[in-house]
């Protein structure tokens, strides 16, 4: 625990520590989240079974706000921010690491589904919302 009292999720080779902000959907584990870096930077995280790879984006907090609102789909949120990044385990080095993809071309089937919105109307998503308008 660190950056305002968060848990540090991962330490991502050349990111940094990134630290739990918002669950929006959870499985066995979280599935769509946020985090946050060092730098106050927050990325939208999708988890990608069977493997445990995570695909998120920088994203600002109209964006993430839009989509938790339903103005657009989760996965034109994905496809809305410049780059992609998957972040996945290299067994070798023993570390996370990333590589960055473009958006517009990035694989569908590794996103949310075309055409799919949030569509969760919790308490602590509408409290979610209301911090993020003043940030």
């Amino acid at each position: 625990m660190n950056k305002d009292n968060k848990e540090v999720w991962l330490t991502v080779e050349r990111i940094g520590k990134l630290y739990m902000d918002e669950e929006f959907i959870v499985g066995n584990e979280p599935v769509l989240f946020t985090v946050i870096d060092e730098n106050k930077k927050r990325y939208l995280v999708m988890t990608y079974v069977p493997e445990c790879i995570y695909h998120m984006v920088e994203i600002s907090n109209n964006d993430l706000i839009d989509m938790l609102e339903n103005r657009i789909t989760m996965e034109q949120t994905f496809r809305k921010q410049k780059e992609i990044i998957r972040v996945f385990y290299d067994w070798i080095d023993n570390c996370y690491k990333f590589t960055k993809y473009d958006s517009t071309t990035f694989s569908s089937d590794l996103l949310p589904k075309e055409g799919e919105y949030y569509n969760l109307n919790y308490d602590y998503i509408k409290r979610y919302i209301d911090k993020l308008k003043p940030e």
